[in-house]
């Protein structure tokens, strides 16, 4: 805006103004001017715009300006940079394409598609992590080649009782469809943002999901103080009514 030799309201010429919506006086402008686009469509088609995350942000070819996407991120991972309106047709096709896939080995077996076992679906992605970077081999729930389909094929769909089974958090949250719940120290029934009934959730910070989320001996003990919380409470309870019961016949109510 500034270089252009214009003032606040208007270009030098006043061919662009801020009634029409195309000068940008300022960096804090051009933010409001890509956050009001609503489609990686409409964002692409604004200059220094590029859509990431679902969201339209300031950047250039190369990436967004606060770095949080960009063309070719590291470790293999899918650019989720999105520059051209181009960009935008391809993404969407990508997810289509891979999204028709409803198992691993056919997952892995189209081209730019691997199998996300946490989330249980196939998705865009690159040989070491998926589009989003949510699964991948690092934390083992990536699924790149059908041969890694067949020799690990991730977590397995479980039913409520199969969850409830597991009394460690390692394996619960090995297996599809279980997360361990710290606040009551047991293994239920979810999805990856909490527990079925959401009293354990991410944001809670009290639901694993994955085994490396797992602080093993934090839930070993509490799980040991609950169990040991319900047996003092059992006692205190055969205790306390015969003492209850004595009081209320001495008091005569």
């Amino acid at each position: 805006g500034g270089d252009d030799g214009g003032a606040d309201d208007a270009g030098a010429d006043g061919y662009c103004n801020v009634r029409d919506e195309d000068w940008f006086f300022s960096p804090s402008a051009c933010n409001i001017a890509c956050e009001s686009a609503q489609t990686c469509d409409a964002c692409t088609e604004r200059s220094n715009c590029g859509w990431c995350a679902e969201h339209c942000v300031p950047g250039d070819s190369e990436g967004s300006d606060d770095g949080a996407c960009n063309v070719r991120p590291p470790r293999g991972v899918a650019g989720d940079w999105l520059w051209r309106s181009s960009d935008c047709d391809a993404a969407q096709h990508r997810e289509t394409y891979c999204g028709r896939a409803t198992n691993c080995t056919s997952c892995a077996a189209r081209v730019g598609c691997g199998w996300c076992a946490a989330r249980w679906r196939c998705e865009s992605g690159a040989l070491f992590a998926g589009s989003d970077g949510y699964c991948n081999v690092d934390d083992g729930d990536w699924l790149w080649t059908p041969g890694e389909c067949s020799s690990n094929s991730g977590r397995q769909p479980a039913g409520r009782e199969t969850c409830t089974s597991i009394i460690t958090c390692t394996s619960c949250a090995a297996q599809h469809s279980c997360g361990w719940c710290a606040a009551r120290a047991r293994c239920e029934y979810g999805s990856a943002v909490g527990s079925i009934d959401c009293y354990c959730n991410v944001d809670a910070g009290d639901w694993r999901w994955r085994p490396h989320e797992c602080p093993l001996l934090r839930d070993a003990v509490a799980y040991a103080a609950t169990m040991a919380a319900v047996a003092t409470a059992a006692a205190a309870l055969v205790f306390v009514t015969p003492v209850l019961a004595m009081c209320v016949l001495a008091h005569g109510h």
